[in-house]
């Protein structure tokens, strides 16, 4: 068994996708006094690090994960509009208020 090969029992995973899901959803917007939306959260900050910005379906998915969590409204809610930027981890985004919500 893997727990004999490893010499008893197996060390349980510090988080689980259960989790990440909860990590991903746990996230605030801020207007700083540059006029720049903050986008603050350790689980969005993840998503950024695991982001390969080099490919367009990377960038898609990061998209619309943050579409289905919500940051898409939180950010409008906040007062986001067209041509606001959008900082998160370092990265900056091009806000856009139709259903690609950061401009390429």
């Amino acid at each position: 068994t893997p727990s004999e090969m490893f010499g008893g029992t197996l060390p349980r995973a510090a988080s689980g996708p259960l989790d990440e899901g909860k990590r991903l959803r746990d996230y605030t917007v801020e207007r700083g006094f540059d006029g720049v939306y903050h986008l603050t959260g350790d689980g969005i900050e993840r998503l950024v690090a695991r982001t390969n910005w080099d490919y367009y379906e990377a960038r898609v998915r990061f998209q619309k994960t943050l579409k289905a969590i919500g940051v898409t409204d939180a950010i409008e809610a906040a007062g986001a509009r067209d041509g606001d930027t959008i900082e998160v981890s370092g990265m900056e985004f091009e806000y856009t208020a139709n259903d690609n919500p950061f401009a390429e």
